[in-house]
């Protein structure tokens, strides 16, 4: 149940008597009424003090779409998170596409965030030629293109920062990092995002790294992966058994 893990999970968090957001993740491996179930348990905890956010998380987007709008539906009141992994990256756009913009706005979901840019691992290996003519590394580039067309993107469920104006959102990435290298190299990146954000709101400028990835994007990259662009895998597969406590939703 939820609840066991929050209880497991606050003492590991000494500062704060609470958990800031907490997913329902992967909500595609069990059935919409499992998922209604978890979400009451959650908002359950977090009428507790013991959760600020809730929300779900997975890959499928017509799953997350669904259960968004059925969340909604159902209880009155919108997730307030969605996060989203693998669906907004140099191999893969599916999460940017209006209508799947336009179904999350219309379940009300507060923040829906962007996670695994790198698809999985996927652009860390393959497509190398392409930009290391440019003089880059894939990965730099998929990190760029991810967190600057994302936080474009994804500004309507975004958020805001002190250091720019109120009126100001950016969607948010989540990023995974195995190294203190890759997350202050990730940083940097983030870093010269939002500075070009500042520029951009004053003169429209754009950095020649930032400009250089959107063009490899679209002249090279996306050619040259042709009918695997905007690819996605089934998740669950066709054999998967659900193992919790409802049948599979027919």
């Amino acid at each position: 149940m939820p609840s066991t893990s929050i209880r497991r999970a606050l003492p590991r968090a000494p500062r704060h008597p609470y958990l800031d957001l907490v997913y329902c993740h992967d909500v595609e491996f069990v059935s919409p009424h499992d998922a209604l179930a978890a979400i009451g348990e959650l908002r359950r905890l977090r009428d507790e003090g013991k959760i600020r956010y809730v929300g779900v998380s997975g890959y499928p987007l017509p799953v997350l779409t669904s259960i968004a709008k059925l969340v909604l539906e159902r209880t009155g009141e919108p997730l307030d998170a969605v996060q989203s992994y693998s669906n907004f990256n140099l191999q893969n756009t599916t999460l940017g596409h209006d209508v799947t913009v336009n179904a999350f706005r219309d379940a009300k979901v507060g923040v829906l965030i962007n996670a695994s840019i790198l698809s999985m691992g996927l652009l860390t290996t393959h497509l190398q030629h392409i930009t290391k003519d440019a003089g880059l590394e894939l990965e730099d580039a998929a990190i760029r293109w991810a967190m600057d067309s994302w936080a474009d993107k994804g500004a309507e469920f975004g958020s805001t920062q002190l250091s720019l104006s109120e009126e100001t959102r950016m969607g948010i990435t989540a990023i995974g990092v195995t190294s203190v290298d890759q997350l202050d190299a990730t940083w940097k990146v983030w870093e010269q995002v939002k500075q070009e954000r500042r520029s951009h709101q004053s003169d429209g400028a754009v950095t020649a790294a930032t400009e250089t990835v959107r063009k490899l994007a679209e002249e090279r990259i996306w050619p040259a992966l042709g009918a695997w662009k905007d690819y996605t895998w089934a998740s669950p597969d066709e054999h998967y058994v659900p193992s919790g406590p409802s049948r599979p939703a027919q």
